[in-house]
């Protein structure tokens, strides 16, 4: 079997919050010295389920059983016992690593979540408001957290949050 390098999977970027439902995506979610390899249509669930946050998810890359299969085999020699948790072995931190050094090609929940995600110059396109004025907001605490996308190179805001904000009489 053809071990895997990371070349060629698409790594996932989280957005804020992360949606209750999605396509089906492989994760590394690290708790302590071990990283579980998983196959789920509801990261936030899953999060929920082992009582961890999403500060934890080490990896999400686009895939389904099959992909998950693949890892499980060429990291079985880190497995702990009969379960899909792995010891925190170089092999599978260099793999992490070499994944999320490639940028996202994708917001998790899909093409139809990220028409959700726009940018500073959408926001004032849509809003009719400027965009220095928007980057003046930017810097107020209370606005919208952003997630980084291709590499961090543009920042994306939730069109839901934005929406908020604004609505509550934010001027400058």
């Amino acid at each position: 079997m053809q071990k895997l390098n990371g070349a060629g999977l698409r790594r996932i970027s989280l957005p804020p919050v992360l949606p209750t439902s999605h396509p089906y995506v492989v994760y590394f979610i690290r708790n302590g010295n071990r990283i579980k390899i998983g196959t789920t249509k509801s990261l936030a669930g899953r999060l929920n389920q082992f009582g961890l946050g999403r500060n934890q998810v080490a990896l999400v890359l686009e895939g389904d059983y099959a992909l998950e299969g693949a890892l499980h085999a060429q990291f079985s020699e880190h497995r702990v016992d009969d379960t899909e948790w792995f010891r925190l072995a170089p092999p599978l931190l260099a793999f992490s690593r070499q994944c999320n050094a490639r940028p996202a090609v994708a917001m998790l929940g899909g093409p139809e979540h990220e028409a959700l995600w726009e940018d500073l110059e959408q926001i004032a396109a849509r809003t009719g408001r400027s965009l220095a004025e928007l980057q003046t907001w930017r810097k107020d605490p209370t606005w919208p957290k952003s997630e980084g996308n291709a590499g961090g190179r543009r920042r994306l805001y939730h069109r839901h949050q934005v929406d908020i904000w604004l609505a509550r009489g934010r001027t400058r």
